[in-house]
């Protein structure tokens, strides 16, 4: 964990996850195992993740969302609020809150 980093309060960070510099993780967050955080990343409350998500540079994910396992979300994607993203899914645009999105590339269902 970069110590650039701001964790909010009650936020999880299991084993061998990585936070880079700049990142911000908010209250309650979960970032489950082997999840990767890049520079920039701007991650709010209640935000859970599954093991080895890896989310790149500059992205920004609204509170209330979930993200599955092995899901990739590309640099500086937007992901609204109460998202939620299907397990092994790349996510190489904006989503728009209150959606279930899938597949590579993800779209909504």
């Amino acid at each position: 964990i970069s110590k650039n980093t701001e964790i909010g309060e009650g936020a999880q960070i299991f084993c061998y996850s990585v936070v880079n510099s700049g990142a911000s993780i908010g209250a309650n967050v979960v970032l489950n195992t082997n999840s990767i955080i890049e520079h920039g990343c701007k991650i709010s409350d209640n935000v859970f993740t599954g093991s080895r998500v890896t989310i790149c540079g500059d992205v920004k994910v609204e509170r209330n969302s979930f993200i599955g396992a092995n899901v990739c979300i590309l640099p500086k994607v937007q992901i609204k609020k109460n998202v939620v993203i299907a397990a092994g899914s790349v996510v190489i645009n904006n989503i728009r809150k209150n959606k279930k999105i899938k597949g590579v590339p993800a779209k909504e269902f």
